[in-house]
Formats: structure tokens, sequence, C-alpha cells
């Protein structure tokens, strides 16, 4: 079973089964507007990319998740909360109440859980693959890939602080520069003359 964590701290298990691939197909969509199909996907190995496209992700696991969602989604609280959308968006409240819990279970969702959402997704497709020998060698090029990926995002991090430290750099010289300048006006320049009081500090008026 593969598990995330979505945005409120509420655990999700999850596996796919054969059963799921209809219920994928009759209500998840590919980009090309066609309804997915997962075992496709799976023949051709190429479900990174479709675990990157954070809709199709979710509405993937809403899916898979169906179960679950039907012990937590309360349709009356969720219309309390809708109110606002409804009022600029009043097509949301004539939608079916699966796709309302579709768009309530989209709603718990922030970086962090989609994160954890896509890699469960992709834990879950591995391990439905059908081949033993071909599901190794997918797991390990995953990680391979995780890892290669892991090393741009380090690699992109370096390289803007080496930026940011450049700049500084320059900043600096550049605010040096400007007050060895200013610093230097004032001494060269004439300074006021001093009056006769302040010159012979004994002299008093008389």
């Amino acid at each position: 079973m593969s598990t995330f964590t979505d945005a409120n701290g509420m655990d999700w298990t999850f596996d796919i089964k054969y059963k799921h691939i209809d219920s994928i197909k009759r209500f998840c969509k590919d980009r090309d507007g066609k309804p997915l199909d997962l075992l496709a996907i799976l023949d051709s190995g190429n479900f990174e990319v479709f675990v990157n496209d954070v809709e199709l992700v979710v509405n993937v696991v809403f899916v898979l998740c169906y179960a679950q969602v039907r012990e937590h989604f309360n349709l009356a609280d969720y219309e309390k909360s809708m109110q606002s959308e409804y009022e600029m968006f009043p097509e949301l409240k004539e939608e079916t109440e699966m796709f309302k819990a579709a768009r309530w279970f989209g709603g718990l969702m922030n970086g962090p859980a989609l994160e954890a959402l896509s890699n469960a997704l992709m834990e879950a497709f591995l391990n439905f693959y059908p081949n033993e020998s071909r599901r190794s060698a997918l797991k390990k090029m995953s990680e391979k890939s995780k890892e290669l990926e892991k090393a741009q995002s380090e690699e992109v991090m370096n390289q803007i602080d080496e930026v940011v430290a450049q700049a500084k750099g320059k900043i600096q010289a550049e605010t040096k520069k400007r007050m060895q300048e200013s610093l230097s006006g004032v001494l060269s320049g004439s300074m006021p003359e001093s009056s006769d009081a302040s010159r012979d500090p004994s002299a008093s008026g008389s």
C-alpha cells in the first residue's frame, strides 16, 4: 500500500488494482481530453511524465481513495465553505456530489502534499506493474531519476548562492568606492575659517 499525508495532516492509503482501470478511464481525462488508460501508460513505461501532471495525479488518486473520501467528505460542510465560490461561479453548485467531493479532495493538497502524493502514486504504479524483472528495473530507474533530480536541484542552488555572493561583492565594492570618494571630497575641500574668538580662547569683549 502507498501512503501520503494531505495538507491537514490526514493520512491516505491506496494501491492500484485491475478493478480501478475502468473507474479511472471513466473519471479521468488526459491532456488531449481522452479517457486516461493506465494500462497503455504501463505498457509504454512512460509514467514519469504522467506523475508530474498535477491535475491528473490528483484525479487518479481521488479515484483510488474514493472509499476513504466517502468516509470524510461532508456535503453540508462543503456547501457552506463554497458560498463565495458559488457567487462567482454559480455553475459549480450544479456539479454532482462526486465532482464536489473531488474538488474538496483537491483542496486538501498543498505543495508538500502534492509531492508526497506523486511519490505515492509512482510507488503504486511500480507495484502494479505485472512483469517482476521490468518492475525492478523501473524501480531502479525511478530511484536514479530522483537522485539526478536532487543533484540538479543542488547544482541550481549552488549557482544561485554563487550569483548572490558575486552580487554582494559588487555591491560592497561599489559602496566602499563611493564612501571613499565622498570622504576624499570632504578632506580635500576648504575648511570654513574659524572666528577670532574661536582662534583665541583668551579673547573677551571689553
